[in-house]
């Protein structure tokens, strides 16, 4: 995720901007957004995030011939391309954050963050939403996946980038422990924002219930 939102330098010593501030690239990878892995904006992706993806052994391109792309690779733009269509506010904020910050935030944190401290979703209705994600197959997850992300960004609610890729990578092995985790986070992290809540503010009530 570093080449996305971080200059980097050449082995020649040139400088490469960051391609969350190329808008060709930026634009190529939104295009991703909802659209099978074989469509023609997938074909333009490639070739802006090929030289940080491991390539394939012969071997396993043959095993795989005629099948979809590895898992891995399709969290991989799958991410990018959310990162590339948040909007400015937040393009500009990952710009300017240490990526290391963002670490630890589950999707599950981060739609509890956004009910309990930016009010973007009632409590049930965030729960709802985590709920219908953690229920999706894979094609599910990466068509529903991004609207609640873009929504969550739009208030620059914080969400972990390389976490994300691993459990999009993941989820068609490991989805019922991925969503058991978001789940139990979204509960653990409201419990704490309620407990914060109370002790600046005792005679509030919660305005996430």
């Amino acid at each position: 995720m570093a080449a996305l939102t971080q200059d980097t330098t050449t082995t020649t010593g040139d400088l490469l901007p960051a391609l969350l501030k190329q808008p060709g690239p930026r634009a190529d990878l939104k295009r991703c957004l909802g659209q099978r892995s074989d469509s023609p904006a997938w074909d333009r992706a490639w070739g802006h995030l090929i030289a940080y993806l491991p390539e394939q052994p012969v071997s396993d391109r043959r095993h795989l011939a005629g099948h979809a792309i590895p898992d891995e690779q399709r969290a991989f733009v799958t991410v990018a391309a959310m990162i590339c269509a948040q909007p400015p506010a937040a393009r500009a904020h990952d710009l300017q954050t240490d990526p290391d910050r963002q670490r630890a935030h589950n999707l599950g944190v981060s739609l509890a963050i956004g009910v309990g401290e930016r009010h973007l979703y009632t409590r049930d209705t965030g729960l709802s939403r985590l709920i219908l994600l953690s229920r999706q197959n894979v094609d599910g997850l990466h068509r529903l996946l991004p609207g609640t992300v873009q929504h969550l960004r739009g208030t620059q609610v914080p969400v972990d980038w390389v976490r994300l890729i691993g459990d999009l990578a993941d989820w068609r092995r490991h989805r019922r422990d991925i969503a058991k985790w978001w789940i139990q986070d979204y509960h653990r992290t409201l419990h704490r924002i309620d407990t914060i809540n109370k002790q600046t503010n005792p005679n509030a009530e919660s305005e996430t219930a």
